[in-house]
């Protein structure tokens, strides 16, 4: 089991021997081990819902087990690596697989940041349909609010708090939107 020492010390060995801005995003691949390849496949899909990428799941060269590789671009400290670690521990006693084997670690580089799909973009541009209704201000309202869902969603873990917070700031910029309409008209109403 990795303790949290081990991490602290892997951290100060980052930040010694490579130029990685361990303040950011990093590219976070995570291993599970089963000698049987089928008993890795529903933590597969499990992660792949979660929002990881299934990276691979292979044999290993000496054909004893295999290796379950998953990855995502995160954030981490040494502290969240510990919570993620116990996570995953947890994760491989819930599906009854041999081990949670551990971490690597890179850079992210924009061609591993995920790709939202197609669903995703059009949530995540919903309020962009302002501009119908409220012209350049609808337009304003609907484009910043986009930016900020695009900045929530990518750093929002748990996938179904990503469509809460999300539409939470979309039915903010059409709150927003109407005050600022309300405000508008009626002073233009009070000028003339």
């Amino acid at each position: 089991m990795i303790t949290l020492q081990q991490l602290h010390a892997m951290f100060a060995n980052m930040r010694a021997t490579t130029n990685w801005d361990l303040d950011g995003d990093l590219l976070w691949g995570y291993f599970f081990t089963d000698p049987n390849p089928k008993k890795l496949e529903p933590v597969a899909k499990h992660l792949s819902d979660a929002g990881y990428r299934v990276v691979s799941i292979h044999e290993t060269d000496d054909k004893r087990t295999h290796f379950l590789h998953v990855e995502r671009v995160e954030h981490h400290t040494p502290r969240t690596l510990d919570a993620r670690n116990q996570e995953f521990y947890a994760l491989a006693a819930k599906f009854g697989i041999a081990t949670y084997d551990g971490m690597d670690v890179g850079p992210a580089t924009p061609t591993t940041k995920a790709k939202l799909l197609w669903y995703q973009q059009i949530w995540l541009a919903l309020p962009f349909a302002l501009v119908i209704v409220g012209g350049a201000i609808g337009g304003a309202c609907g484009g910043l609010a986009w930016f900020i869902n695009l900045k929530v969603f990518q750093n929002t873990e748990h996938p179904v708090l990503r469509y809460v917070w999300t539409g939470l700031i979309s039915a903010a910029a059409a709150a927003v939107y109407v005050i600022v309409a309300f405000v508008l008209m009626s002073f233009f109403n009070g000028q003339g």
